[in-house]
């Protein structure tokens, strides 16, 4: 059922995102933790993971909006903290940036939580015998993470990967997870060989056939 699920996760994901916009994502997430970096790191030793946080937060949300933007995909506009949600055919987008050593910044945000709610339904796709009858969901709830190393002084300038996850109603597990790198991957797809070989008779194999019709 896990794979069963995760096919699901995938074939939803690569069929609703375009490729260029996991592309823009995963550079302006990129560009996102570089610019929070040059903004906090002027900031007293003391104040700097705080600054470095807030810093993170606020250009990520604009790297985020400008990306969908840029894709003509519908979302909320930039209003102090709130976070950004996209909208795709049955995904809704979001984003949030934590550390490689446990993801459980997303867990403070109740916006989060309850864009997380509406992937219950894959949550009973995975665990069946837990949650009773199965269920289709009309939302996916997709995630863009900006993994950072969690220490100012282990590169901090830059996310360690930007992942996309679809996580479970309690953003405590993922439900799917990949770096946005890996994942673009799936778009490739092989070429299809054109058929050049052509069947010619010998000239002497063909008057043979000739002079035996």
């Amino acid at each position: 059922m896990i794979r069963e699920a995760e096919q699901t996760i995938v074939d939803a994901l690569v069929t609703h995102l375009n490729q260029g916009l996991c592309q823009g994502l995963e550079e302006g997430l990129v560009a996102a933790g570089e610019r929070a970096w040059l903004e906090a790191s002027r900031r007293h030793e003391g104040h700097l993971p705080n600054a470095l946080g807030q810093a993170r937060h606020f250009h990520s949300n604009e790297q985020f909006a400008l990306a969908l933007g840029t894709a003509g995909v519908e979302h909320n506009p930039l209003c102090g903290n709130d976070i950004i949600v996209g909208h795709v055919g049955p995904l809704m987008l979001g984003r949030f940036a934590t550390s490689n050593r446990k993801w459980n910044n997303a867990r403070r945000s109740t916006r989060r939580l309850d864009l997380a709610s509406h992937n219950q339904w894959l949550e009973r796709l995975v665990q069946p015998g837990l949650f009773g009858e199965q269920a289709k969901g009309a939302h996916i709830a997709v995630f863009f993470v900006s993994v950072f190393s969690g220490n100012v002084r282990v590169q901090p300038e830059r996310p360690l990967t930007v992942e996309i996850a679809v996580m479970d109603t309690a953003l405590s597990e993922c439900l799917f997870r990949e770096s946005l790198t890996t994942f673009l991957g799936r778009y490739a797809k092989p070429a299809d060989q054109p058929d050049l070989v052509r069947v010619r008779l010998k000239t002497a194999a063909k008057k043979q056939q000739d002079s035996q019709a």
